[in-house]
């Protein structure tokens, strides 16, 4: 709720219609003890007035153009129902604005949850449910009853009664320093937003949240139940409404450029694997800081970047707000981001090249891209957790009986840096950015030189068969190392096939020239970055 918030004006309605109930009680009212808000016609009876603490969103302070809901899950907290204002019984608890329900109530008419944009130019603010402390109004203790109840602003810690909260307080009270919680410059306040779009500040570094709920066996959709009361509902996007999301902060992505202040951009946060990063990065841009939350299968840029997936996971799910803080002061670097550029040949003409994906971590062709696209088709008959998915990614190796896949040598051309190579026999061929592979494995030998991610180059090794792929995949074997190269060539032969994948995503294309080079760079936080320069 926010402090800011206007109260139901009662009186007593000119007409009266049978069947009519209470919107506190939720039983019927008869004529001689009706009132009504004249703002938003919600109906009481009248002894039930004095007990109604949610506030009118119909006022002029609250011109909504749709209502916010609660997101409301079972809890072993102890708390007041914000509809009965009793104690007793299961309560339901809502991620976003912490207040308390009895499931029953819910079915009347519960006060509706923080709104996303409000029509001042201060930050007001915003306030969940307490249960001690003094009040900031009147300054007498808190001792929730059924004719108050306690609120706290988690910006600022200051402490109100429910009854002491109204939009004629001097704007002195309504106005939150918002500086307690160290988050300030990454919020989202409903000032910020108007006409669903978030107007840029000098000051504001804003959070995004992308969470693939997919992920993990679903376990990321715990990042929204964590955070949603602290940040903004802007803030939380889904994976699968990312176009609504870029919208709506379009003024921090338009314009936006590598010479820019990159610390007056956005932060993307990624709750997702490697292909949740890829579509991240396609519609926030390159200009962006990008941090990983590693809920993925494989989650290679992740360990590239010096995290280990399950740690940095239990951290966060564990220590909460305190856990993004310290994970927000660490170093950034850069990673290069390859765009994949396609041209098709019939009869003997080729087409213009044209952009068709790009990726950060790698690109495969045959038998890798086989096993992806059997793994995809099989993962998409429900979510599981990264150890299912991982026992289903060798299960897809049955891909690797299909003749598609193999001898790849045969089937296609490649020039590196203008010159054309020679391949030796083999079933797979990969263009790696990243430092690991497969979900963890380092494809480079000890004695060859180190790889980099920001040097614009990319490593191309080559798999001879299904038993060297299996090993390559434990980290049993390594795969040789072809070449290093900046511009990339591969051309398909006609009238082949061929499955790819790149950062898990499997395609098929035929009849095809590939081009590849670096597009550009991409800022994202490593604690590989922190290992380095301690």
């Amino acid at each position: 709720m926010n402090l800011l918030r206007t109260l139901h004006n009662f009186e007593v309605p000119q007409s009266f219609q049978s069947g009519q109930t209470c919107c506190w009680c939720g039983l019927e009212i008869d004529k001689a003890h009706i009132v009504e808000c004249s703002l938003c016609h919600q109906t009481f009876h009248d002894y039930c007035k004095s007990s109604v603490f949610s506030p009118c969103y119909c006022g002029p302070l609250f011109p909504m153009e749709t209502p916010y809901y609660h997101n409301l899950i079972p809890t072993n907290e102890k708390g007041l129902c914000s509809v009965c204002r009793k104690m007793s019984g299961p309560l339901m608890k809502c991620t976003k604005c912490t207040l308390y329900f009895h499931e029953k109530c819910t079915l009347c008419s519960p006060p509706l949850c923080r709104q996303a944009s409000l029509p001042v130019d201060f930050y007001t603010h915003y306030l969940v449910s307490t249960s001690r402390g003094r009040c900031s109004v009147c300054g007498k203790v808190i001792q929730p009853n059924q004719q108050s109840v306690g609120y706290h602003c988690i910006y600022c810690e200051d402490q109100f009664h429910s009854t002491c909260v109204s939009a004629t307080l001097p704007i002195s009270v309504l106005r939150c320093p918002r500086d307690k919680l160290g988050l300030s410059k990454y919020l989202v306040h409903p000032s910020d937003i108007r006409q669903d779009v978030v107007i840029q500040r000098e000051s504001q570094t804003p959070l995004i949240f992308v969470v693939n709920e997919n992920s993990g066996g679903s376990r990321a959709k715990r990042v929204s139940s964590l955070f949603e009361k602290y940040f903004s509902t802007s803030q939380f996007v889904l994976i699968q409404n990312i176009d609504f999301a870029a919208n709506r902060f379009g003024n921090y992505i338009n314009g936006s450029s590598i010479s820019d202040k990159i610390d007056n951009n956005l932060v993307v946060i990624v709750c997702g694997g490697d292909g949740s990063i890829e579509a991240s990065i396609d519609h926030f841009g390159p200009y962006q800081k990008y941090l990983i939350l590693p809920y993925g299968t494989g989650n290679d840029l992740s360990r590239s970047l010096g995290f280990t997936p399950d740690e940095i996971l239990d951290t966060i799910e564990e220590n909460g707000l305190s856990a993004l803080r310290e994970v927000l002061k660490l170093p950034t670097e850069f990673v290069d981001r390859w765009v994949l550029q396609v041209s098709n040949y019939k009869f003997g003409k080729n087409e213009e090249f044209r952009d068709f994906r790009r990726f950060t971590n790698y690109l495969s062709v045959g038998m890798d891209g086989a096993v992806a696209q059997k793994f995809s088709e099989s993962r998409s008959y429900g979510p599981s957790g990264p150890f299912l998915n991982k026992c289903r990614y060798a299960l897809s190796s049955t891909a690797l009986l299909d003749n598609y896949c193999l001898d790849i040598d045969t089937k296609v051309l490649l020039e590196l840096d203008g010159e054309d190579v020679e391949l030796p026999p083999m079933d797979c061929l990969v263009f790696m950015s990243s430092v690991t592979c497969y979900g963890g494995q380092r494809l480079l030998k000890s004695s060859e030189e180190a790889q980099k991610m920001d040097d614009g180059i990319i490593e191309i090794f080559y798999i001879k068969g299904s038993l060297e792929m299996g090993s390559v995949s434990v980290g049993m074997a390594k795969p040789t190392l072809l070449a290093r190269a900046k511009d990339i060539v591969l051309t398909i032969k006609p009238n082949f096939v061929l499955p790819f994948q790149s950062d898990g995503e499997p395609f098929l294309l035929q009849n095809a020239v590939i081009h590849l080079y670096t597009e550009s760079q991409i800022l994202f936080f490593s604690e590989r970055k922190k290992m380095t320069s301690d």
